[in-house]
């Protein structure tokens, strides 16, 4: 998705929270509607890099991470964010031990 990256190059919050709620609604909302009828399932969501506002470029500061588990929604915190990831402990390095994380969980 884009439309967040491009908002952070801009330096603008709102237009960087609309682009993630529009996502968030209208891909990850459609997708869940439809998985919730068909069976348990796991989704992860996050982006290739973080581009801080401040900043207005791409850097290779650790990104959050979502994983969803339809079979215990008790393990994910709402909240979703570069502070609450940081806050949360949990870090993965190197990077590509992250599906293994995934699928463990």
């Amino acid at each position: 998705m884009e439309a967040p990256d491009e908002a952070a190059h801009s330096g603008s919050l709102k237009d960087k929270i609309q682009a993630i709620e529009r996502f968030d609604s209208l891909i990850v909302g459609a997708i869940r509607k439809q998985m919730d009828k068909l069976c348990d399932y796991k989704i992860m969501a996050l982006s290739d890099h973080a581009t801080p506002l401040s900043l207005r470029t791409h850097t290779n500061d650790p990104v959050p991470v979502a994983i969803y588990d339809s079979r215990n929604m008790n393990k994910t915190d709402n909240a979703f964010s570069e502070a609450c990831a940081k806050d949360s402990g949990i870090c993965i390095d190197p990077g590509w031990k992250l599906m293994e994380y995934f699928l463990g969980t």
